[in-house]
């Protein structure tokens, strides 16, 4: 059996020249066009579209694929006792259903599951892999993912969004496999990593001219939300913003995340106190900015979305206002408990208790790459003799 991709000889009208893929066996042959291209784009001795253009890309990958189908059709024939037929390798499966429709599904359970949060991101990845290339589900394989990551560095992604992007399909099927609808985990050979970003985090100094500030209204209400999400031991935006008077009960907070699905008992501290006095326990919402707002999950979850924005605008210019020149969000919050925690003598159990971690090595992880820039600090000061801010 033999399987190439080839360029006619001939142009079309238009002046470009057909890519054509021919699969032949013992006589037989079925070659069907792939797509038209520029002469001087395609690369004679590699049979494939030169350059790094996501057309180039996509071309390029779906003659590999039409590589790796006539070689496991064939194979597959073989282990059956069976004639191998040319025609095989492009017949159209009806019954099976794409990528795109299972992460739609996907979406869609979270969502029954009360997982708004969650569900949003398998619905955008189903219009992006509409975008670039929607195969069946079990013509899922390596090449595809290898062509999926070098189309969103096209489109300007950074390597982190494209590895979430691929753990997520990485995440569907996994289940895909235990309901034994694919029986080939694509993603066996394929390591997904990560790029350590910088975590900002304040220090106890940093916190208090936070806290002491003079603010207007609006940015105190910020101000209050952000620190009741550091003595919420590093809450996430949405429980902060979701906590309701009736959560308050015999001078602790109990509080469900949504996306741990645990649920969490928190002392009413003295700072926490402070806060919640300055509000009105005759609403629903500690904070108001959702007092009124009704709407499904999806629809609820995107206001909480566009009030975090709101919020850490709101943070930038209180940051800016006391002197603070690093990136400060709500997200701080909850690098800044752990960074806290971690310099206090917390043990590992302990503090992965609090930050609600699913593994020790996450919380080992996320405590390192905090730890990072103090380190380098350290090691800085010794170089130059820099101690308590003097030069020796």
């Amino acid at each position: 059996m033999k399987a190439r991709a080839f360029l006619y000889s001939r142009p079309t009208k238009s002046g470009k020249y057909t890519i054509y893929f021919r699969v032949t066996d013992r006589g037989q042959k079925k070659t069907v066009a792939i797509s038209d291209i520029d002469k001087s784009m395609w690369d004679e001795s590699k049979c494939r579209v030169k350059g790094r253009t996501v057309e180039a890309m996509q071309i390029n990958d779906q003659i590999a694929a039409l590589e790796h189908k006539a070689q496991s059709v064939y194979f597959e024939a073989q282990s059956k006792k069976i004639r191998f037929s040319p025609d095989a390798v492009f017949e159209k499966e009806k019954t099976a259903a794409r990528l795109s429709d299972y992460l739609l599904q996907y979406a869609q359970d979270l969502l029954a599951a009360g997982k708004a949060s969650s569900s949003v991101k398998p619905r955008y990845m189903a219009d992006k892999v509409k975008l670039y290339k929607d195969p069946l589900i079990n013509h899922l394989d390596h090449i595809w993912i290898q062509g999926y990551s070098r189309y969103c560095k096209s489109i300007g992604n950074n390597e982190n969004t494209t590895q979430n992007n691929l753990k997520i399909i990485r995440t569907l099927c996994n289940s895909l496999m235990r309901s034994g609808v694919i029986q080939i985990n694509p993603f066996q050979y394929v390591r997904l990593r990560s790029i350590k970003t910088n975590k900002p985090k304040l220090t106890r100094e940093e916190l208090t001219l936070i806290e002491s500030a003079v603010l207007t209204p609006m940015r105190s209400l910020a101000r209050d939300v952000f620190m009741m999400a550091v003595y919420m031991r590093g809450s996430r935006v949405s429980s902060v913003l979701q906590l309701r008077w009736s959560d308050i009960r015999d001078q602790r907070i109990y509080s469900h995340s949504s996306k741990t699905e645990k649920d969490q008992s928190i002392s009413v501290s003295v700072d926490i106190r402070k806060i919640l006095d300055r509000y009105n326990n005759t609403t629903e919402f500690v904070f108001p900015y959702l007092e009124g707002f009704k709407a499904d999950p999806l629809t609820y979850f995107n206001e909480i979305k566009k009030i975090n924005a709101r919020i850490n605008n709101q943070l930038k210019a209180i940051s800016k206002k006391v002197g603070i020149t690093k990136n400060v969000s709500m997200h701080t919050a909850r690098h800044t408990f752990a960074s806290l925690a971690d310099k206090s003598g917390l043990s590992l159990v302990q503090i992965q208790a609090l930050l609600e971690h699913s593994s020790l090595a996450m919380t080992e992880i996320y405590l390192r790459e905090l730890r990072q820039n103090d380190e380098l600090d350290k090691a800085t000061d010794k170089v130059f003799g820099n101690v308590d801010g003097r030069l020796n």
